[in-house]
C-alpha cells in the first residue's frame, strides 16, 4: 500500500459515496423508495462500504494497469454491473428489500454508471501518482 493507491482509494470512495446519494437519494428516490432504500441509512456503514468499495476497485484497476480514464470507466462499469447484478440476485432471493425485478436492474444499471465514473477516477488518481514518480 503506498501513497498512490491511498489517494486513489479515497478519490474513489467520494466519487463513489457522492454518486451515490445523488443517484439513489435524490435522483431516483422514489423509483427506489418501496423496494431497496433504507429511509434512515446508517451512514458510517455506507461511508465504510465505499471506501472498502473504493479499495477493491484500486486494487483490481492497479492490477490490471489501467492507463487512463477510459480503461478505468470500462473496468469499472464492468466490475460495478456484475457486483451489483450479483448482490442484487442474492438480495432479491433473500431479503425483503428487494421486491421486484425492476428494481434489480435498475440497480444494476446504476451500479455500473457509479462504478464506471468511480474506476475513472480511480485510474486519472493512480495514473497522476504514477508521471510524478
Amino acid at each position: 500500500m503506498n501513497k498512490n493507491f491511498v489517494m486513489a482509494t479515497i478519490a474513489g470512495g467520494i466519487t463513489l459515496w457522492v454518486l451515490g446519494f445523488v443517484i439513489y437519494g435524490v435522483l431516483l428516490a422514489d423509483f427506489f423508495a418501496n423496494d431497496a432504500i433504507n429511509p434512515e441509512p446508517i451512514m458510517w456503514a455506507v461511508t465504510l462500504g465505499q471506501l472498502l468499495s473504493a479499495a477493491f476497485l484500486t486494487i483490481i484497476l492497479g492490477w490490471k494497469g489501467v492507463a487512463n480514464a477510459k480503461e478505468g470507466f470500462q473496468a469499472g462499469a464492468i466490475i460495478g454491473a456484475v457486483m451489483g447484478l450479483a448482490f442484487g440476485l442474492m438480495m432479491y432471493g433473500t431479503m425483503v428489500g428487494m421486491h421486484t425485478m425492476a428494481t434489480l436492474l435498475g440497480d444494476t444499471v446504476v451500479s455500473l454508471v457509479v462504478y464506471g465514473v468511480g474506476g475513472a477516477v480511480i485510474a486519472m488518481v493512480l495514473n497522476r501518482g504514477a508521471a510524478e514518480a
